[in-house]
């Protein structure tokens, strides 16, 4: 049975001060986008949501259209050899795809709830993967079953990223925390405390030594990875931070709910470049493999491909109908991978700027949307 959301007084804006007919319990549109209910939040003064609402939140799809058995796509990542792409969905599915030919070649379970990351090593053998409930789990790519879980965030894992030796894994959670842990051992090692709010987004420079999160407080901090000591605390953002990532050379880049893609200079703190063009949230940002290029996700329904040394918008390519929620780009630089919130992902040709594969429900097909 497809399942449907349930509504309540939370559909119009404007009563949100008023007391739902479900006295908040249960789930109204506004938990599309998994944000708190303004009523319970007021009346309990709280600022996560409570366990019992985030697994109702799970549950309940946001718009009733087809659903497989392993659910919605929500988190994309390219392995760096071979063809390889890892996703994962809602209900606490990973798949291992051959994205040239869009044959599934491995489904993995392990999460009581959603995926709301992953991430794949330098050598291509171990994904990681983080989630609603609260874990992170290791996986080989050549087994069906979680290698390791790791256990220590007490609320949803939002991120994961991991060294490029693949020794250590660095996860960012709801609970306001960084963590970095021993992936052979499943030992946390350092926690790093400091951001206020939620942290979205986490990323490990390429030579190692640096951590940088992306948090709704508004700012981005920047770690030193050997001593978990934060060297930097960058502001001037607008709305929450919601990505964040590495060049090859050590640059990083953000994006966040102002709608704008910051590129930033992560030894001296100072932002070298904004770029402006998007009309909605930035939720993905990613560089090239060769660091030339940097690619946007947005909730204005695009994708944008910038030049990263002039800041000029190369490419717009347009998602009809959906916000773009995530953007993943392959080793080679030519396609790039994006989640949508409908729960669909989209394969592009950066070079023609043209839909190669969509798979809804996570099942693969061919689409073609505009370019510009």
């Amino acid at each position: 049975m497809t399942k449907r959301p349930i509504a309540c007084v939370y559909d119009d804006e404007s009563a949100r001060d008023a007391e739902p007919a479900c006295a908040g319990e249960e789930i109204c549109q506004r938990f599309k986008t998994l944000q708190m209910c303004a009523w319970y939040q007021r009346k309990n003064n709280k600022r996560f949501l409570p366990r019992e609402a985030m697994a109702i939140v799970a549950y309940y799809a946001m718009e009733p259209i087809a659903l497989s058995h392993d659910g919605k796509v929500t988190c994309v990542a390219f392995s760096p050899l071979g063809t390889t792409l890892v996703s994962g969905t809602d209900e606490g599915f990973i798949k291992v795809w051959n994205y040239q030919t869009g044959a599934c070649e491995r489904t993995m379970k392990g999460h009581r709830l959603w995926v709301n990351s992953v991430a794949v090593s330098q050598d291509g053998k171990m994904i990681v993967s983080g989630g609603g409930d609260d874990t992170i789990r290791v996986w080989t790519t050549e087994a069906d079953e979680c290698k390791k879980t790791l256990e220590g965030h007490a609320n949803s894992v939002y991120s994961v990223t991991l060294s490029a030796d693949g020794a250590r894994i660095v996860s960012g959670s709801w609970d306001r925390t960084v963590r970095i842990w021993n992936s052979k051992t499943g030992a946390c090692e350092k926690l790093l405390t400091g951001h206020t709010d939620w942290v979205r987004a986490v990323a490990l420079s390429p030579d190692g030594t640096k951590i940088v999160s992306g948090s709704d407080d508004k700012t981005v901090r920047v770690w030193d990875a050997t001593t978990g000591f934060c060297d930097k605390i960058l502001r001037g953002f607008g709305w929450h931070v919601y990505c964040v990532a590495f060049s090859p050379d050590g640059a990083m880049v953000s994006g966040a709910g102002d709608n704008i893609v910051r590129v930033w200079n992560a030894k001296t703190g100072l932002c070298e470049m904004t770029l402006r063009g998007h009309a909605g949230d930035v939720h993905g940002v990613v560089f090239s493999p060769d660091g030339s290029m940097i690619v946007s996700a947005s909730h204005d329904q695009t994708l944008r491909l910038w030049n990263a040394k002039t800041g000029a918008c190369e490419k717009k390519m347009r998602v009809h109908g959906e916000c773009a929620s995530g953007v993943a780009i392959s080793p080679d630089g030519a396609t790039i991978a994006s989640t949508l919130h409908g729960g669909i992902a989209r394969l592009w040709d950066v070079k023609t700027g043209l839909s190669l594969r969509e798979w809804p429900c996570h099942s693969l097909s061919s689409n073609k949307p505009d370019a510009e």
